[in-house]
């Protein structure tokens, strides 16, 4: 399978035209399909879906997929060689060796741009509107039978819903609304880890339209070595499924769903002699080492960023801060004066007093 050398990950749409222009030849044989940019010659062009699986031990993966468009439509596991950076919606081309049919050891990619995104936003401080949301939870008997009935899962996820609906109508000061089904149990035999095909199969089955579809194995599948995984999406583009290994605690049914609108693994630092120190870097981290919220260990609240980030503060209960606005090491003036949330400078991190804290939400 052919290869192609990386490039620069953030390519401007200017810099694209430019190098078409360069490579594409008048009289080469194997030109580049009519409406594929030239740069992108034998590259493997679509939509970047990310999942995050959260493991027994306290750790994580994160698990790249492309939803392809050229040059055939398929569904193609990345790996990449170090952490790319990329979001669920991000369009990119790839390039890389073929395995098995349904991978891609990526060996370089491009981010292609978007539209620009709208300069400003405001919103009141108080009274944010209500935010209602739908979900099913779908038990598949993979294999060994359900250790809940509908009833018990109907209970614990949506009324009175104690690990689920009510966890999300507190978190959200009852803003968000969490309401759905139970269906099932389905019958889907799994060997392997094929959670993407269990979905495929029974999803056709399910009565209704829903924004979160939550697939619940009834037995523990000992080749998916999660207890749950979820499609990461984020505020203005939530993603819709989730996977449960036969786990229906708070944290699990919680995070798994709060990763479909795009909030991250609540970590802590713990430093030797102090509480914080200048170079975060000899502090140990804990992924999910925040034990108030469900996006760390606990079922508590969310922290400050993931309430404004889910739109449950709002007005200058948030400010954004950026470099030009304090040098490093200097704490923003704003900050001094309001008790405001950090918000986020980029998909994966927080930063706040210009640096020299740096948070993972």
């Amino acid at each position: 399978m052919h290869t192609r050398p990386s490039l620069p990950r953030f390519v401007g749409a200017r810099a694209l035209v430019v190098l078409g222009a360069l490579v594409a030849a008048p009289a080469c044989e194997d030109a580049t399909p009519q409406g594929v940019d030239p740069a992108l010659h034998d590259a493997t062009v679509g939509e970047v879906e990310t999942l995050v699986a959260d493991m027994p031990d306290g750790t994580s993966e994160r698990q790249y997929f492309l939803n392809a468009t050229h040059p055939a439509t398929a569904r193609l596991r990345l790996r990449f060689t170090a952490e790319p950076g990329l979001a669920t919606g991000d369009r990119i081309g790839v390039w890389g060796d073929r395995v098995g049919g349904d991978e891609i050891n990526v060996s370089g990619h491009v981010l292609i741009p978007n539209s620009p995104d709208v300069g400003s936003v405001t919103s009141a401080l108080i009274g944010a509107p209500a935010k209602p949301r739908t979900a099913v939870f779908v038990i598949v008997d993979v294999g060994g039978g359900s250790n809940v009935t509908n009833a018990m899962a109907t209970s614990t996820v949506f009324t009175p819903g104690n690990n689920f609906a009510t966890v999300y109508d507190k978190l959200s000061f009852g803003i968000m609304k969490l309401s759905g089904d139970v269906q099932g149990p389905f019958s889907y035999p799994m060997t392997s880890c094929d959670y993407n095909g269990l979905k495929t199969a029974v999803k056709p089955m399910i009565t209704g339209t829903y924004q979160h579809y939550m697939w619940y194995f009834g037995s523990k599948v000992s080749a998916c070595a999660w207890s749950g995984i979820g499609s990461e999406g984020n505020a203005t583009r939530p993603q819709s499924d989730s996977w449960y290994n036969a786990s229906t605690g708070c944290t699990v049914l919680v995070q798994e769903v709060g990763h479909n609108m795009g909030w991250m693994h609540s970590s802590t630092l713990a430093c030797t002699g102090a509480t914080f120190v200048d170079d975060p870097t000899t502090c140990k981290s804990s992924e999910y080492g925040n034990r108030m919220t469900p996006m760390g260990s606990g079922c508590g609240q969310l922290n400050g960023h993931d309430a404004w980030y889910g739109g449950f503060l709002g007005g200058c209960n948030g400010v954004k801060v950026t470099a030009s606005e304090a040098g490093a090491g200097e704490r923003p003036a704003a900050q001094e004066l309001l008790p405001r949330v950090p918000r986020a400078v980029g998909p994966r991190h927080v930063d706040q007093d210009a640096g020299r804290l740096h948070l993972r939400g």
